[in-house]
């Protein structure tokens, strides 16, 4: 007896998934925006630690969320959260 597959998961996209909430709920696509880096932004604090100087920015030509951390270049790192 052959196994059946399920059918594939339609591709959804954050851009597709803001256009939708923007829409349905009457919310500007800017806040929608600004709420998804500022969750994984949050997020990504909680994982690698609140010391890390962390931004997240929303790329609306890939679709995804690119995350950020700013560290200085210096001689003797004093700091490894913040100094390379």
């Amino acid at each position: 007896m052959r196994k059946q597959q399920a059918p594939a998961a339609p591709s959804v996209t954050i851009d597709t998934i803001i256009d939708h909430v923007s829409r349905d709920k009457g919310i500007d696509r800017k806040v929608l925006i600004e709420a998804v880096e500022a969750a994984i932004q949050n997020a990504a604090h909680k994982a690698l630690g609140a010391d890390r100087q962390l931004e997240a920015r929303y790329n609306q030509e890939s679709g995804q969320v690119d995350l950020f951390q700013y560290m200085k270049v210096v001689e003797h790192v004093l700091d490894n959260y913040r100094e390379v």
